[in-house]
């Protein structure tokens, strides 16, 4: 079993977000098919997800980040050096984000220097055809790349 922290205060639709203390604990596979279990993954009866499908990974991904509710659901299904890679991609809820940035910093976005922040957070942006991405959160706050312009209600911001 791998060592978890629960942030205090940081919840997200009311349960505690499960870290990992280290990426280097995370030792699930970087390639092939996974099979979520039911209480990470209920949604549809197809469970099984392809990690070398990038649409399929980030889903995965997101799907365990947001559920997990004990260390091995951490431990058994994320790569800790492929959520490295990834995880500017990830849309998550912010206080998920947020708990794993500040246990992680090497997962904070890095940011061109002399750039405002909205800039900053717009050119974060992947793969969207220079169109920064937002998504409503249940709390009424936005998290994605363009998260920083919608919060301050800017709206979506081109780059």
């Amino acid at each position: 079993m791998i060592a978890v922290r629960v942030v205090p205060g940081i919840m997200y639709l009311r349960r505690p977000v499960l870290v990992a203390v280290s990426l280097a604990d995370l030792r699930g596979p970087a390639s092939g098919v996974v099979e979520l279990p039911l209480h990470l993954f209920w949604s549809s009866p197809d469970k099984a997800f392809s990690l070398d499908d990038p649409a399929q990974r980030r889903e995965v991904y997101e799907v365990v980040l947001r559920e997990a509710r004990s260390p091995d659901d951490l431990a058994v299904f994320l790569n800790g050096g492929l959520l490295a890679v990834i995880w500017p991609d990830l849309f998550l809820p912010r206080p998920v984000r947020k708990a794993w940035e500040d246990q992680h910093p090497v997962l904070r976005p890095a940011a061109p220097a002399g750039l405002p922040a909205a800039v900053r957070a717009c050119c974060r942006s992947r793969g969207s055809g220079g169109q920064a991405r937002a998504l409503p959160e249940p709390d009424g706050g936005w998290t994605g790349d363009a998260a920083a312009g919608q919060s301050a209600g800017h709206g979506q911001v081109g780059c």
